[in-house]
């Protein structure tokens, strides 16, 4: 299956990327995945899956083996486990699509000439779902685009959660008595 991945990829420096990512994280996937879905087939969808939206990510990743990444791998098969999941049960996410664009305008860099400490703890008050939203923008620096596509939301939906998230982290950043 490795080999199939390294096709889609261009760059030899990404193929190096992802063979050293495959080789480290792929059997903690499938068996995260596995305790997720209990069935072996998805599974084993759920890792393709996971692979795929890795591989569309893939020039965000400083450091193919660290912490971050695999916290990075972690959260993408959790999300589209919990997508599959969602879909045999016939619920889907709730769109936001009827939302204005100028709704969804936010300060990118709100945050910028904040002590990294106050933010840092600021964040650790937030919600798991505040927190992943915001890790994947600010850390990964990732686009809205695939943000939405890890987390298995549309791409208004990851647009709204990181306003959300935002808004969140303000307040928090003001209840500790930081100017924002």
């Amino acid at each position: 299956m490795l080999q199939f991945y390294l096709n889609i990829l261009d760059d030899s420096q990404e193929q190096s990327k992802f063979e050293v990512i495959y080789q480290k994280y792929c059997r903690r996937m499938k068996a995260l995945a596995w305790r997720f879905l209990d069935h072996e087939e998805d599974a084993e969808d759920a890792v393709q899956e996971s692979f795929m939206k890795l591989i569309k990510c893939l020039g965000h990743i400083r450091k193919p083996v660290s912490k971050e990444t695999e916290a990075f791998i972690v959260m993408i098969v959790k999300n589209t486990c919990y997508d599959m999941l969602r879909k045999q049960q016939g619920r889907q996410s709730y769109p936001l699509d009827e939302l204005e664009p100028q709704h969804l305008s936010v300060k990118v860099n709100l945050f910028e000439n904040m002590d990294v400490e106050r933010v840092f703890d600021a964040i650790d008050e937030l919600s798991e779902r505040d927190r992943e939203i915001l890790l994947l923008k600010a850390y990964y620096g990732l686009s809205n685009e695939c943000i939405a596509e890890i987390l298995c939301i549309s791409y208004m939906t990851a647009a709204k959660r990181l306003e959300r998230a935002r808004t969140n982290l303000q307040t928090a950043l003001e209840k500790r008595g930081a100017e924002v």
